[in-house]
């Protein structure tokens, strides 16, 4: 498989597994470069989201990127752009914070319809809206989603063995 991706100039690298016989057939070179040590929970990062490997969950990054502290504590109302940056660092591809990332959207929408500039502190309501978002999204950090779908499915896909 290797061999494959690499003819097509696609590096396989960085590969991480909840069993341990999986990771024992590779090669080194192709493991993530962070290691499990003995009970320690280990995690990695992947697609935007926090993967468990021991548990194997699923869960979110609990801070907000570019979010400074006292507009985190709603001790300030925060700019347009801080809104913005805010809503856009919480990243969802598996869609498991639809209702709360749909509010932040229409947070935006409410925001944008003001025509503040930038560097604008928003209005009086709008800091509230954004008070509450932040109060739900400081929520998702507890979010723990087993990765697993369904069982059986997928069994024997990571081993290469057949079904």
């Amino acid at each position: 498989m290797y061999e494959l991706h690499k003819r097509a100039s696609f590096q396989l690298r960085g590969w991480a597994s909840n069993r341990p016989e999986v990771l024992c057939k590779m090669e080194n070179k192709y493991k993530s470069d962070s290691a499990s040590l003995g009970d320690k929970e280990h995690t990695e990062r992947t697609l935007g989201l926090i993967w468990n490997i021991k548990r194997d969950i699923i869960s979110f990054s609990k801070g907000l990127r570019n979010t400074p502290e006292e507009v985190m504590e709603g001790l300030r109302p925060p700019t347009k752009r801080e809104i913005t940056s805010a809503v856009m660092s919480v990243f969802d591809p598996l869609g498991l914070a639809s209702p709360i990332t749909i509010q932040a959207k229409s947070l935006i929408q409410q925001v944008w319809r003001t025509g503040i500039s930038w560097n604008e502190e928003v209005t009086h309501e709008l800091h509230m809206l954004f008070c509450k978002w932040i109060s739900e999204v400081k929520k998702l950090g507890h979010l723990e989603v087993p990765r697993p779908v369904a069982e059986g499915v997928g069994k024997g896909v990571e081993t290469g063995e057949e079904k």
